[in-house]
């Protein structure tokens, strides 16, 4: 199974590249962070197709072929999935959602980096 992690620039480039990452049995997660936007955005993919998009900073409004899907993640890491409760400062948790479902562990040394991406291989 292939898996990566990236940061793209652009939403709508995160949710293609999660499906297009995934296709053939692979899996993607996608992380936005954008400091001077109005939202970040969070893409979960799995054999081309956009399983789970959320904003990370109100996780209760998800899409996707599966929107619900990582809602038990979402619980363990303190996230009522169900509330539209606004989370001020949701990079911490959508880090640590991706690094659950990538294998990948983002401390926040690497968040601080200047790095735009990363994809990794498996």
């Amino acid at each position: 199974m292939r898996r990566s992690a990236f940061t793209p620039r652009e939403s709508r480039r995160l949710f293609r590249r999660s499906t297009d990452e995934s296709r053939d049995g692979g899996e993607a997660v996608g992380v936005m962070r954008h400091d001077y936007a109005a939202r970040h955005d969070f893409a979960y993919g799995l054999d081309g197709e956009l399983v789970t998009g959320l904003d990370p900073s109100c996780p209760g409004r998800r899409w996707g072929t599966d929107p619900d899907r990582l809602n038990q993640h979402l619980r363990e890491l303190g996230i009522d999935p169900t509330a539209d409760d606004w989370i001020d400062n949701p990079i911490p948790a959508v880090l640590a959602l991706a690094g659950r479902l990538s294998g990948v562990v983002i401390t926040p040394e690497f968040a601080e980096c200047p790095v735009l991406g990363a994809a990794i291989p498996r």
